[in-house]
């Protein structure tokens, strides 16, 4: 439900940004689940949302870019294991460096992608099959990896941002196709940094005083954060209250609490219900 909820959303959430950055026109969306890309494999839908790059840029946002089409996989990854940073002498920097090598073990296994059979023959398709398909069909797919604090992994850093990772993945070379994959997704013209290119089309030409409609987001850059942030937060709240449904969460009794020292269900009491207009709202009292 998670996966789907930030898939739909950022679809939505990234059409504004892309087609100011022109590489779409300003009235296409991004399309999600994009069926028909794998010759081999005729369900496969190796996209969760994607983009096709316009044929004809405007001529306020030039944009040139061989490829047909710009697809994210969405994955949301496990948390981080533990680790001792004890040693380090700088504890910020080895964290940070550990959950962006978590997240790119995530990126990678999208593009070493294992086999399935095939629905209805029954015949094995090597991942590496699918993926030497996508190469040769001039489209380009970036994993989008997402760790339970709502970090995002380097290659959708690097779409949105521009950003080089602190190391860059290896394949085996049993995995030729991965490696291909990986190095048309972050080397130009392959598009990369929409906000940051956005934004500077986006001063050179407004439309309007601020870009998301709101003072609080007056440029590309604050409105697609806050969008892309808030279906992160609704998704894994979404995700926590489904789970303590399943679960039968229920806070523990004023005699219990007291018995173990925890906070009764009057010092804590945690709420999450859905309003008419389908906003979740998390309580703390």
């Amino acid at each position: 439900m998670a996966h789907n909820f930030i898939r739909d959303g950022w679809a939505t959430g990234l059409q504004p940004v892309v087609a100011t950055a022109g590489y779409i026109l300003p009235t296409s969306k991004l399309e999600t689940e994009k069926p028909n890309l794998v010759p081999c494999d005729k369900g496969a839908r190796p996209f969760d949302l994607s983009f096709d790059i316009d044929p004809h840029p405007s001529a306020t946002a030039p944009v040139h870019c061989p490829f047909s089409t710009i697809g994210g996989d969405i994955t949301i990854t496990p948390p981080v294991p533990l680790s001792d940073f004890s040693t380090s002498d700088d504890v910020i920097e080895s964290v940070a460096a550990a959950a962006e090598t978590h997240l790119q073990t995530r990126e990678r296994k999208k593009f070493m992608r294992d086999g399935k059979k095939d629905t209805i023959t029954g015949e094995l398709i090597p991942g590496q099959r699918v993926m030497g398909d996508l190469v040769r069909s001039d489209v380009v797919l970036i994993p989008m990896a997402i760790d339970p604090h709502g970090h995002w992994g380097p290659m959708t850093q690097n779409l949105l941002c521009h950003y080089t990772p602190r190391e860059d993945l290896h394949f085996p070379t049993s995995h030729p196709h991965a490696a291909a994959m990986y190095a048309r997704a972050i080397t130009p013209p392959c598009p990369s940094g929409l906000i940051p290119t956005a934004a500077i089309n986006w001063k050179h030409n407004k439309t309007r005083r601020f870009f998301g409609h709101s003072y609080t987001a007056p440029t590309p850059n604050e409105h697609t954060i806050q969008q892309l942030g808030l279906v992160i937060t609704k998704a894994f709240g979404l995700h926590l209250r489904n789970a303590s449904r399943k679960m039968g969460y229920c806070p523990p009794t004023q005699s219990a609490a007291n018995a173990t020292g925890a906070p009764s269900s009057t010092e804590l009491d945690i709420e999450l219900t859905d309003s008419d207009d389908d906003e979740s709202t998390v309580t703390f009292n």
